[in-house]
């Protein structure tokens, strides 16, 4: 794999100017991505990787985006397809060469990148496919063992870790393919770990003796590999080779543990990774082999010693909680009385618990000079604080008396000590919120009382008139409010929220950082109730008019922080709360005019330098869903927005801002839908944004295809004669066509599709029909999946109800001969099973009514007439006791948005006020009513036929239905 001095420079010049950023890192970057669809590519990036005549840093790079590329693009039975694979002859070539490569890199940052390449390769099929890969491992494990050379073990054994590191599944995750991979992988390898983590231990223990610090070191970490594949090979069962030895093994893993171990400064790094390795698997090996019983209180106290003495070191913090982690594996097993006997659970908690109760000074010091790291670290679970708090909730499942005792005498000497002197001993109550906070959260042990506790200690810091000082503690208050906002009853938090409020404007970042998560924490808080129906119904437990009387005040504060400049301004957590109150609370017209005017000043400034920080995302997000209120209540303001919106939005088009560019598309998409025609005609910004819609490079980014989707169908909504007047019907139908065959534009497509048939007239897509029924038809040959169904049916019926029964069934026969049956067999009738919501149910149902009773065709066949009315009524009858009501506005929208991403909004499709996929084709006909009418209609034109199709077709089950409903309806269906 050599690689030619000019490509090196090349790849060399590409990295380089991405790492410059700003908008030239743009175009590198796309030159990167056209450069890694050619035949070669990878294997250049990597020979490019290991070479050593270039920059370290730039290999690096190089190294993670070939990590990326193999995750995307290596090609895997069943996976999703995309544009371009992986060329069969680059896949042989890494599988052959590249263990061997990263074996002669030097630099440890490189080779971890590339053997995180390899191993992602090496899941995409299996390591027992790759013929040679583990036997040269072994072999060349051997060597260098013989060699006695530890570095080039060590070279080996990083790929070989990553490569096994796949087999580290949670138990629901395992199939037997995977499992058949890990016993090949032990079979082959088992042996030579086993010996090689012997052979290394000794060698250790004799480097200990020499004191040689960089001996030590390269030791320290062979262990530690070690140690993570067998962690990788024990997590489904114990290996035998470990059955065999375990007494051997666990000999060495209680060594590493030594409190009298004397390790060289140079190897403290390496050995403190080499304990937490050991840590890890011993609390595998706690949590989940009887066979590791006899050996477990020998390392309880080599892990106890470990936490008390060195648990205030900074420098060994990861160290001790790793050890915490196997104490609480413990205590959460039958073995628990090791830890509790006699007066075990006091140890603990006066050794080990009540000294790491205060805030570091090294975590405090990020509270002023990072607050997204301490917001982090504060909010980090795997913490040595957070953990030993874990612990003694763990212990108070057995103990509880005991901890509930000591808990309450901490907590009063805490609250104690910090009204005795406050200015020295804040740290103190800090200290005790958190313990109480870790403690009591999701579902802790009821050792404390919560109510006295947060009258007599969080309520008096909330209301403190001095709010201002000691803002750590008012952090971890606030942090705690949001812990138990499920608790606080809806009297408590309105007692409260003007304090939180008054937060917003604190100058401490993390204090109006939480001030603002609790916020938006509770306005997202849903009860559920039961309709009469018998579903499930879920309401916002603080409602608009609850919250109108705070609105103004937390709008103005979040604006007032976001305009302080001092890079505040990406704090995402701020802009999204205040997306969330807009959302939910009634805001006056200057409010928003305000607030709108304070972020397009933002924007225009991020214009200079864009990032794709989630910050951004929210203030277009804000924009869109301010313009959505404004227009509820008079669209005549909508020009006063257009008129500040504007400059910002040419100017993120015009120059092609990319990282704003598919939430600009949804801001303009929010302003067609509020237009009439002729001001849409007469602005040159809109006829501008319309005519880039047939210009290739909109298309290009899959990114924002949503959103071109969703402007395109503002503009057809709007005007839909405009497609006739420039005459590019077909060039929309085929970036259509286009995104269909992708899967992952697939909805994009279908989404335009339906957009062009529900706003063109019939006419003008008359030509076309013909072209997508074959096209729809040939894609359901090759990729007959329950998705692609579903669009299809959704399709079918949009064509019906926009045009008729008769266009749809003549259109598709044109295509094809007897296609439509094809399609009802292949589409229709496996999609209707997969049909949710009521929208598309009814559409559906409608839909299938009209071809029932309108259709020649269908009435002459009277077997796929029979299916087709039999698919119906179980359809009915699901949906009537399954599917969920689809309820509009901006609650439901932004509560859907919620459901679907931990994050709001990060998928754009999602923004609220943009229009929806789903219109109702059928307002004004009740689904059911309109079924059993059209058909007992059908029942007196033809009087005898249909009783013997009904009692041949339908199930038993439907025909009761049909019976009940014809009943109900005063009809009769003969």
């Amino acid at each position: 794999m050599n690689l030619s001095r000019e490509r090196g420079k090349a790849l060399e010049d590409l990295f380089r100017g991405i790492r410059s950023g700003g908008r030239p890192a743009r175009a590198y970057r796309r030159d990167l991505e056209v450069a890694a669809s050619t035949p070669g590519f990878a294997l250049a990036l990597v020979a490019f990787a290991v070479s050593p005549d270039y920059n370290v840093e730039t290999r690096v790079e190089a190294a993670i985006y070939f990590t990326k590329m193999v995750r995307r693009h290596w090609p895997k039975p069943g996976s999703p397809e995309l544009k371009w694979y992986l060329p069969a002859s680059d896949c042989a070539m890494i599988q052959k060469h590249l263990v061997g490569m990263i074996v002669c890199v030097s630099e440890a940052t490189v080779r971890e990148e590339l053997s995180e390449g390899l191993a992602a390769a090496a899941a995409m099929s299996n390591i027992s496919d790759w013929d040679s890969l583990i036997p040269n491992l072994v072999s060349d494990v051997a060597g260098a063992v013989s060699a006695g050379n530890v570095l080039a073990i060590n070279a080996l054994l990083t790929p070989a870790s990553a490569l096994f590191s796949r087999f580290r599944r949670e138990e629901e995750k395992w199939d037997w393919e995977l499992l058949h991979d890990l016993y090949h992988c032990i079979e082959a390898f088992g042996s030579t770990l086993y010996g090689l983590l012997i052979s290394c231990s000794g060698h250790f223990r004799e480097a200990l003796n020499s004191g040689d610090g960089y001996v030590v070191k390269p030791l320290c970490t062979c262990l530690r590999i070690c140690s993570d594949i067998l962690y990788s090979f024990s997590t489904a069962q114990l290996p035998s080779f470990v059955k065999e030895n375990m007494a051997s093994l666990m000999s060495e893993f209680l060594f590493y543990l030594s409190p009298s171990l004397d390790i060289p400064v140079e190897a403290a790094d390496a050995f403190d990774s080499l304990q937490m390795a050991t840590c890890e698997l011993i609390e595998l090996y706690a949590d989940s082999y009887e066979e590791f019983t006899p050996y477990l209180a020998g390392f309880i106290p080599s892990v106890w010693h470990m936490i008390t003495s060195q648990a205030g070191l900074p420098s060994r913090s990861d160290v001790c909680q790793r050890g915490v982690s196997f104490l609480i594996a413990v205590a959460e097993s039958c073995h628990h009385a090791m830890l509790g006997c006699a007066d075990g659970v006091e140890k603990i908690f006066s050794h080990a618990v009540a000294p790491n109760l205060r805030l570091r000074t090294d975590v405090e010091v990020l509270f002023d000079s990072d607050w997204a790291s301490y917001i982090g670290v504060d909010s980090d679970e795997g913490t040595l604080r957070y953990s030993t708090c874990m612990l003694l909730r763990a212990l108070a499942v057995n103990y509880p008396n005991r901890v509930a005792a000591l808990v309450s005498r901490q907590i009063k000497y805490m609250i104690s000590a910090c009204g005795a002197d406050r200015v020295l001993n804040w740290r103190e109550k800090d200290g005790a919120v958190f313990l109480v906070t870790a403690l009591m959260h999701s579902g802790g042990t009821a050792i404390v009382d919560m109510e006295q506790f947060f009258w007599n200690v969080i309520m008096p810091e909330l209301h403190a008139p001095d709010w201002k000082a000691e803002p750590v503690l008012k952090a971890t208050v606030l942090r705690f409010m949001r812990a138990f906002k499920f608790e606080l009853s809806k009297t408590v938090v309105q007692t409260v929220l003007p304090s939180v409020v008054r937060f917003l404007s604190h100058k401490s970042n993390v204090v109006h950082t939480y001030a603002a998560l609790f916020i938006e924490d509770i306005l997202n808080i849903n009860d559920k109730s039961t309709s009469p129906e018998g579903h499930t119904v879920e309401t916002p437990r603080y409602a608009a008019f609850e919250f109108n009387s705070h609105a103004p005040e937390v709008i103005e504060n979040i604006s007032s922080t976001l305009a302080v400049p001092r890079g505040i301004y990406q704090n995402y957590h701020l802009m999204r709360c205040l997306c969330r109150v807009l959302l939910t609370a009634d805001i006056g017209y200057e409010t928003i005019r305000d607030i709108m005017l304070s972020l397009t000043t933002i924007l225009f400034k991020a214009c200079e330098c864009p990032q794709k920080e989630q910050f951004f995302r929210f203030l277009f997000e804000a924009l869109v869903v301010m313009l959505g209120r404004i227009g509820e209540r008079d669209q005549s303001y909508v020009h006063g927005f257009e008129f500040g919106l504007l400059p910002v939005l040419r100017k993120i088009i015009a120059e092609q801002i990319n990282e704003f560019w598919q939430f600009t598309l949804h801001v303009s998409t929010q302003l067609i839908l509020m237009q009439e025609a002729e001001s849409l005609q007469a602005s040159v910004y809109y006829t501008d944004l319309f005519h880039m819609l047939f210009n290739d490079d909109i298309w290009s980014s899959v990114t924002c295809i949503p959103a071109v989707a969703r402007l395109l169908r503002a503009f057809l909504k709007k005007m839909p004669n405009i497609i006739n007047q420039i005459g590019y019907p077909d060039y929309i139908i085929a970036k259509g066509l286009h995104l269909i065959k992708q899967s992952g534009t697939e909805s994009d497509g279908f989404y335009i599709l339906n957009s062009l048939v529900e706003f063109v007239h019939h006419d003008t897509m008359d030509p076309f029909l013909k072209e997508i029924w074959s096209f729809l038809a040939s894609r359901l040959e090759s990729r007959s999946v329950n998705k692609l169904q579903k669009h299809i049916l959704i399709f079918m019926c949009n064509v019906l109800a926009c045009y008729s029964s008769k266009v749809l069934v003549y259109t598709i026969n044109a295509a094809k001969p007897n296609l439509f049956t094809r399609l009802l067999n292949k589409a229709w009738f496996p999609g209707s099973s997969l049909i949710q919501g009521e929208l598309e149910v009814k559409l559906v149902i409608v839909a299938s009514t009209k071809l029932l009773c309108e259709s020649a065709m269908m009435l002459d066949n009277v077997e796929l007439w029979g299916s087709l009315l039999n698919s119906v009524l179980s359809l009915m009858f699901r949906a009537g006791h399954s599917s969920h009501q689809e309820s509009e506005g901006m609650a439901t929208a932004y509560a859907i948005a919620r459901h679907n991403s931990e994050e709001l909004f990060l998928s754009p499709e999602l923004l609220p006020y943009t229009e929806s996929v789903k219109n109702d084709l059928f307002r004004d006909v009740e689904s059911k009513q309109f079924f059993i009418t059209s058909l007992a209609a059908l029942s007196g034109h033809f009087p005898g036929r249909m009783g013997p199709l009904i009692q041949q077709y339908l199930s038993e089950e439907n025909r009761k239905r049909l019976h009940d409903l014809a009943i109900a309806n005063g009809s009769s269906i003969l």
